[in-house]
């Protein structure tokens, strides 16, 4: 009897980290994944944005470092691990905002 009643308790316990690990953690853990497969990909003429919200173009890549071109004649070294927004990324993001305010525009 004892035993039911320790399973009865752990069973709630053990049904929310299922589902907390299923809802949040596993795809936040698949898209920083994700994120770092395109990072690795990335090459010369790639626009990105940093954390810092500067954004370049891709002059030239190296292992942990990526040379940015973001004004004439003016460079930067960054670390990859600085690149928070790809092109593609951006595009989309872009797509999204403008739906939205269209959606937005025809309510008013």
């Amino acid at each position: 009897m004892a035993d039911q009643g320790l399973f009865g308790a752990l069973l709630p316990m053990l049904v929310m980290f299922a589902f907390m690990y299923f809802l949040l953690l596993r795809p936040r853990q698949k898209e920083q994944s994700e994120h770092e497969n395109r990072v690795r990909a990335l090459k010369r003429g790639d626009e990105v944005i940093l954390t810092s919200g500067i954004v370049g173009k891709i002059h030239s890549v190296e292992d942990q470092f990526l040379e940015l071109d973001i004004a004439n004649q003016t460079r930067i070294r960054v670390l990859k691990s600085a690149v928070s927004i790809l092109s593609s990324e951006l595009k989309k993001a872009s797509v999204k905002a403008e739906v939205v305010n269209a959606q937005n525009a025809t309510k008013a």
